[in-house]
């Protein structure tokens, strides 16, 4: 590392308490319990559920989404060609509450199951905290409105609550 960032950790660090240093050095270091959350079940909602929907279409004819005003095929959830912005709107899945989505049911849906397999536990961006809270709100948005989430879809819910209140 060079000097200027040497500095740089330096006037960051000085500022912090002990106690806190402590907590950003363990934080780092600490696993993540991945195990399955089980038992998960979808109950009847009390009320029929409308979400507000203020999100703009970002997802188009298979897998070609548009975030930031670019257009983008990613091959790979954690495409290192793609900007981290533009990936991490990727993960947020607000296109599920966005205003034609009622339409695109199937897509949605194969979406999900295609998220929920190839993304591998507290790996990628997918996993940081901002994108996994995000996604959540949107999944259960989603799942709300259509009255229907798979037993993959609910584990995959309960693991990333999971993740998130460790993170």
């Amino acid at each position: 590392m060079s000097l200027e960032r040497y500095l740089k950790y330096f006037h960051t660090v000085r500022y912090l308490k002990v106690q806190q240093v402590f907590g950003r050095v363990t934080r780092r270091f600490k696993k993540v319990n991945t195990t399955p959350v089980a038992g998960l079940v979808l109950r009847e909602p009390v009320k029929s559920f409308t979400p507000v929907r203020l999100s703009k279409r970002s997802m188009y004819e298979k897998g070609c989404f548009v975030f930031l005003n670019e257009t983008g095929m990613p091959v790979d959830w954690n495409d290192p060609q793609l900007s981290k912005l533009w990936l991490y709107n990727l993960h947020y899945f607000d296109d599920l509450n966005s205003a034609d989505a009622p339409s695109r049911y199937d897509q949605h849906k194969e979406l999900i199951r295609k998220w929920i397999e190839e993304n591998s536990p507290v790996f990628g961006n997918g996993w940081e905290p901002y994108p996994v809270s995000l996604r959540i709100v949107n999944w259960i948005k989603w799942f709300l409105y259509h009255g229907h989430a798979e037993q993959s879809h609910l584990s995959s819910l309960g693991l990333q609550s999971k993740v998130l209140m460790q993170t």
